[in-house]
């Protein structure tokens, strides 16, 4: 089964990193976020993958396209301008056109079991599956509602907090075939908003995948980015920091030297060539970027490091994400993949 992954966002609410590089590029762990999920998809059992590019297409091809041991089995196209997901859907039909495809978001991490999502599209061959999660109290987004767990009676487009009992939360994954835009509107932008809501209808199935065990986080907030990342090296994510461990719950991207210089408590993950000053103190959980450079005598914890960054002498940082944008890509690409 092929992949196609929704890139081409602006990440508004990530501002100023966004001004220097595309929301899919931000670093979850120092790797692009859309890394992580090329990976899951990959091992899911996906056989190509196909991205749509829009904000530094320049820097997402170049990821794509020479950054990657994988980069023969993915496919880049650009869009000058935004197209939405169902104009994406229709420039690239001929990808769409063998037979169902995955779709997911680029800047998403998650458990998301992309195999079993698979396993059921094709064993009941709906119109489209979507993925999707409990409600938690506090959601406010997409959902459908359902008859026996699995067929949807409606789906419903950020309405808010769900009402009624037979309720599941959707996250912009779904698999469908080539026909799914079959009857949408000339003016159609967005799939969620004005097809899916439209479904089921007129002999048009929709199912639901529910994944109990899902746990999940949109990076397009700096608090979520945060978020994914020292919730991320706590476990809770499932995502891999290919690090080596040094010490019980610190992780090591390259050889930075600890030694009796520094205080370092985990969960910590140190990036590649990261500088410690004399009498640092790091506590997890904690991400550091490659590159990054801590002042002597400064405290750092429960943050993430933007790789490039430069922590004064004595400095104190806490709870945040800190780094100059400037210096993210540049401090990323020589260890991309």
């Amino acid at each position: 089964m092929k992949a196609f992954i929704l890139a081409a966002g602006l990440g508004e609410r990530l501002r100023p990193l966004t001004g220097a590089l595309p929301k899919p590029l931000v670093p979850v762990f120092n790797r692009p976020v859309i890394g992580h999920v090329i990976d899951a998809l990959f091992a899911a059992g996906c056989t190509e993958i196909g991205v749509n590019v829009h904000a530094f297409p320049d820097k997402m091809t170049a990821y794509l396209t020479e950054h990657r041991d994988d980069a023969d089995r993915l496919s880049v196209f650009h869009e000058e301008e935004l197209l939405g997901s169902v104009g994406t859907l229709r420039r690239c039909r001929e990808f769409f056109a063998d037979g169902p495809v995955l779709v997911t978001c680029a800047d998403i991490v998650s458990t998301t079991d992309f195999a079993g999502l698979a396993e059921q599209h094709l064993r009941r061959r709906p119109t489209v599956t979507v993925a999707g999660v409990p409600v938690p109290a506090h959601w406010s987004g997409d959902y459908v509602e359902t008859s026996d767990g699995i067929s949807v009676r409606s789906f419903s487009y950020k309405p808010g907090k769900p009402v009624g009992d037979s309720v599941t939360g959707c996250f912009g994954t779904w698999i469908a075939g080539p026909d799914l835009l079959d009857g949408a509107p000339a003016d159609a932008f967005d799939v969620s908003r004005d097809v899916l809501t439209a479904l089921p209808s007129g002999g048009r199935t929709m199912d639901v995948f529910e994944d109990d065990e899902v746990r999940l986080c949109d990076v397009g907030q700096y608090e979520l980015l945060h978020l994914a990342n020292t919730k991320g090296i706590e476990g809770v994510f499932r995502t891999e920091h290919r690090a080596r461990k040094v010490r019980p719950g610190v992780y090591d991207q390259g050889e930075t030297d600890l030694g009796p210089a520094a205080l370092v408590t985990g969960p910590v993950l140190l990036g590649k060539d990261v500088v410690l000053g004399d009498g640092c103190e790091l506590s997890g959980p904690l991400v550091v970027g490659h590159r990054a450079v801590i002042g002597a005598g400064a405290r750092v914890t429960d943050s993430v490091l933007l790789p490039g960054c430069v922590v004064p002498e004595g400095a104190h940082v806490e709870k945040t994400v800190l780094g100059d944008p400037a210096r993210v890509w540049p401090a990323m690409v020589p260890d991309l993949f």
